[in-house]
């Protein structure tokens, strides 16, 4: 099978491993090969029986052999030769095989991790390596000695407190012993250095081994143990402050063996130059950062967002991508989670489109924004309800009475920007619906298009007290922009009509802006423009009342049997009546004739009244009443 494990990882190789029927994985006799024909790459073989499962590359920890004789000696695997195996002789009475398997702790791991942790591991000065050892024959004659490079505090050049002897009044035996099997009965000095050994102990974790002797090396930085029997644990020795205590020293040793399966990485998310649908996003390793960024930027994609802070990951863990704002995902066409699993060795990323939710939206900015935000499933705190709250009785009354739940935790957000289209050409004014007016009102549309040719600048003001709301002014301005400024102002003294009851008198209500807003000159004309509709209106009114009444005159047959009569009861001469008579040949059409000279003889003073009365006088009285209560 293929692998991309660096060959440059000397404490690591790599080994296949087969799930097996009950979901667990185990690990397969693995050995490098190279095939001539494909030098390039890597591969690693196992030899089945049986090859239907499912099989995958991993690394782990390198494991050496080492091969202990009958007369003993010193021992030190390839990955790190500070750490030494010493046996005396007839330590075993044959040849015995020692599996040694090493995870170095680099400086830099230390340093960033009491940069990321530091309450918890602020006291920390240096830790050795992870070691675990097993031996074929696990009976010792003679007592074992494990030497372990444990670097020293740059700050100090004194010994740790583990060298103290008999006369520091620590011990009153001569032999020095370690100080993680001292009690506290003083206090710590703060100043002095302190080593201890941590054993990971199954099901409780990393622990304080307190019956095992720390020799430090007066002349290298390495602390020597004995062992009168092994073990299989994992172990390391850490040098910390004089201030830390035992809980605290295995807090650290857990914080250091976690640190050691995260890994430092910043995500990059990047757009093409010439198409900004187009995205890539990268899970990198700070240290391969910019040599991506710089990879990126040679293939056009130079837009986007920096780069994010420092996140810290695990190998195999699963990224989840999502997205808020005005951006989202075009090409998961089946609408399932898009996810990136994390690798060193294998590129975690994903390229991908995106295009806006609502072109509507977001007007008043330059260019479309969204995010695209990545989490990860982790433990998360959820409020517990009422009822759930009765049955959690174990909980503190006051104390916030929280659960933690698997859900999403949010890594980080990188910002989407896509640019706006170029603004459309404005469209043409399409025709609106008519305005209606009231018969006796003097604003129509023509005196609404006087008014605005002579308003001029105040007509801001005056549309303000108009009642007009300033997003509809400024809607008014967008659909006139390529218009003059007095069709701006007719259609905002349109929009004020149009919206005004019929029952409200516009005319009193426009006047009284008008003053407001400085025209009492134009107030004043629309008033008088006013008084004139107004005596329109009436002369119109009473012209076609009387046209009504005469209607009625014509149809009476004791009127138009005697409409000479009516001619004279009307002021009409002899003469003028002769010639209706000879000019008209119907008697009715006589009698309207006869009418409509009274009304032009009388002028304004004509009405209804002064008809009537004529009628009285002629004696038809009861044909007065019925005119002058018709319909």
């Amino acid at each position: 099978m293929p692998h991309v494990a660096s060959r440059n990882m000397s404490y690591r190789e790599p080994v296949i491993k087969r799930m097996e029927s009950d979901g667990s994985w185990s690990e397969l006799d693995t050995y490098d090969v190279t095939l001539s024909d494909l030098k390039e790459y890597k591969f690693v073989e196992t030899r089945l029986f049986d090859v239907e499962a499912m099989f995958a590359v991993v690394t782990r920890p390198r494991r050496e052999i080492l091969t202990i004789s009958r007369r003993g000696g010193k021992l030190s695997p390839s990955v790190d030769v500070r750490i030494c195996f010493a046996f005396k002789s007839m330590t075993f009475k044959t040849a015995t095989n020692l599996e040694v398997e090493i995870q170095p702790v680099e400086l830099t791991l230390i340093s960033d991790l009491k940069h990321r942790k530091p309450i918890e591991c602020d006291n920390l000065v240096a830790s050795s390596p992870f070691i675990q050892f097993n031996l074929a024959d696990s009976q010792l004659a003679k007592p074992m000695t494990v030497t372990i490079p444990v670097p020293p505090n740059p700050n100090k050049s004194r010994r740790p407190l583990t060298a103290l002897s008999d006369r520091d009044g620590i011990n009153g035996k001569g032999t020095s012993r370690p100080v993680s099997a001292l009690s506290f009965t003083r206090e710590l000095n703060v100043n002095e250095d302190l080593l201890y050994l941590l054993i990971l102990l199954p099901g409780e974790g990393w622990t304080v081994s307190h019956d095992i002797h720390l020799i430090q090396s007066k002349t290298s930085d390495s602390v020597s143990i004995e062992l009168n029997k092994p073990f299989d644990n994992r172990f390391l020795v850490i040098r910390t402050r004089g201030c830390v205590r035992y809980r605290e020293a295995e807090r650290i040793g857990s914080h250091i063996d976690q640190a050691t399966r995260e890994r430092t990485v910043q995500i990059m998310l990047r757009q093409r130059s010439d198409d900004p649908q187009r995205v890539i996003l990268h899970c990198v390793s700070i240290a391969k950062a910019e040599r991506y960024q710089r990879k990126l930027k040679e293939e056009g994609y130079d837009r986007g967002p920096p780069a994010s802070n420092e996140i810290i990951l695990h190998e195999g863990e699963k990224i989840k991508l999502g997205f808020r704002g005005n951006i989202k995902e075009t090409s998961n066409k089946d609408g399932g989670e898009t996810e990136l699993v994390f690798n060193t060795h294998i590129a975690t990323t994903r390229q991908f489109a995106v295009d806006i939710v609502d072109r509507f939206s977001q007007k008043s900015l330059d260019t479309y924004k969204g995010f695209c935000q990545l989490f990860v499933r982790g433990m998360v705190p959820r409020r517990l309800s009422k009822e759930e709250e009765k049955t959690k009785a174990s909980l503190p009354k006051g104390q916030q009475k929280v659960e933690m739940v698997e859900g999403d935790i949010l890594l980080c957000e990188m910002l989407i920007t896509l640019p706006k289209p170029e603004p459309e050409a404005p469209k043409p004014i399409v025709n609106r619906a008519p305005i209606l007016f009231k018969a006796e009102d003097v604003l129509d549309n023509d005196y609404l298009r006087h008014l605005s040719t002579v308003i001029g600048d105040e007509w801001r003001t005056l549309a303000q007290h108009l009642g007009i709301r300033r997003m509809r002014i400024q809607a008014i301005l967008r659909n006139n922009v390529t218009m003059e400024n007095d069709a701006v102002i007719y259609e905002m003294l349109a929009t004020w009509a149009k919206r005004m009851p019929r029952s409200v008198n516009k005319v009193e209500l426009l006047c009284r802006s008008l003053a407001t807003a400085g025209r009492a000159d134009l107030a004043e004309e629309v008033r008088d423009k006013q008084s004139e509709k107004h005596l329109e209106n009436m002369k119109a009114s009473r012209d076609a009342y009387l046209k009504k009444a005469f209607i009625k005159i014509a149809q009476r047959l004791p009127i138009v049997s005697e409409w000479r009569r009516l001619g004279k009861g009307l002021g009409l001469r002899s003469d003028v009546i002769n010639r209706i008579d000879d000019k008209d040949a119907g008697v009715r059409e006589k009698v309207t004739r006869c009418l409509n000279m009274w009304l032009d003889k009388t002028g304004d003073k004509a009405n209804i009244i002064l008809l009537l009365g004529v009628l009285r006088k002629c004696h038809w009285t009861q044909i007065a009443c019925k005119c002058y209560n018709f319909d």
